[in-house]
């Protein structure tokens, strides 16, 4: 079986002080020298050395290694459900992070394009497709007209009929995803504001998009389960259908009321 220096870390940081360190370290991107990991956790570097060896690795140096190149999206998380590092590595983190790349001008601007828009177009596709549904749903309760089909070309033909008034709302992790690419420029022909979820930084996406919520993008771009790409995704419908109910709440909370089943 193939060492895992993912697995090793989560399953064992809460129970070493080096390893918290690393795992800290390694979250923000910060460097993971041994000389400075010594000096932060007073350690010689030896004696680190000495530590991942026990563990079953040649040295720290085989360590790092690994961690930075391994797929972590391939590593089976079991290692890490009895210590809570689960929750806070699929879960906690993803909104955390994703949280802080979005302000509230953001969600202000949304909230403002999606009240005066005429019909809500709602594109994805893969995983994303159950984050697409549940925004479908929870527009709809609230009284907006959308537009969602799971099927790429029935989206493309509902695309075809929309009107500049209209707005489109596209998830994608990638950015790069060919058939979301082609029906967002189909859109932007119908002259369409175009808002994106995706993954925070620069790609082909965020690039056609009039607004963008960046999301988490610790996730690996070859995924297997793509959990933390939907969970930061979920997060973001959810806190702005949560703000727009805010700003009327009597008005949507009568709605809600109505539409109960």
């Amino acid at each position: 079986m193939s060492k895992s220096a993912y697995s090793f870390l989560i399953k064992n940081k809460n129970n070493s002080p080096l390893l918290a360190l690393i795992y800290d370290q390694w979250k923000k991107g910060e460097s993971l020298e041994i000389n400075e990991l010594a000096h932060k956790a007073y350690l010689s570097k030896s004696s680190i050395t000495r530590y991942f060896q026990t563990a079953g690795f040649d040295g720290f140096k085989e360590f790092k290694y690994i961690l930075q190149n391994e797929n972590i999206s391939s590593v089976a998380p079991e290692t890490s459900f009895n210590d809570y590092a689960f929750e806070e590595e699929i879960m906690i983190q993803p909104i955390l992070v994703t949280s802080k790349l979005n302000g509230l001008e953001v969600y202000n601007q949304a909230i403002s394009w999606l009240e005066n828009a005429g019909c809500n177009y709602i594109l994805g596709v893969g995983g994303n497709l159950s984050v697409c549904f549940e925004f479908r749903v929870r527009l709809e309760r609230l009284g907006f007209q959308t537009s969602y089909f799971s099927d790429v070309h029935n989206m493309f033909v509902s695309l075809t009929r929309a009107k500049a008034s209209d707005l489109l709302w596209v998830f994608s992790y990638s950015g790069e995803t060919p058939e979301i690419l082609h029906l967002t420029k189909e859109a932007k022909n119908h002259d369409l504001k175009i808002i994106a979820i995706t993954r925070s930084g620069n790609n082909s996406l965020s690039q056609l998009a009039d607004l963008c919520f960046q999301i988490d993008d610790s996730e690996n771009l070859v995924r297997l389960l793509a959990f933390k790409s939907r969970i930061a995704m979920t997060y973001v419908i959810y806190k702005l259908i949560a703000m727009v109910i805010e700003q009327k709440s009597e008005f949507y909370h009568q709605r809600l009321t109505a539409n109960i089943y």
